[in-house]
């Protein structure tokens, strides 16, 4: 899961430096590993803002050979197209909001 939030600051400073940062930066990198092992990835929600370098560089340019749904209401589309002009396996969900795209795959099982 990437976090929602604004700040995209995987630290807290302190009078005795940087705290955390130890612990965020594995948390990437565990994805990282996890990524290069999945067979498939869903995006819910998630716009892939430039902004968010730490992510885009896992989404867009980490090597992994999942394929990707994007669940993600109207910015579906733009984000399939950025995943693919990535060189990603990527495809828009036939239901792009999370209930629809819950309840399809519910009923697909």
């Amino acid at each position: 899961m990437i976090l929602p939030a604004r700040c995209k600051q995987f630290f807290v400073e302190t009078s005795l430096g940087r705290l955390h940062e130890e612990f965020w930066d594995d948390l990437w990198i565990q994805a990282v590993d996890s990524l290069k092992r999945s067979e498939e990835i869903v995006i819910c929600g998630y716009s892939i803002p430039e902004l968010d370098e730490r992510a885009c560089d896992l989404l867009l340019r980490k090597n992994y050979s999942a394929s990707v749904e994007v669940c993600c209401g109207r910015d579906s589309q733009r984000i399939v197209a950025q995943l693919l002009s990535a060189g990603r396996n990527a495809h828009a969900a036939r239901e792009t909001h999370f209930d629809g795209w819950l309840d399809a795959r519910l009923s697909s099982e």
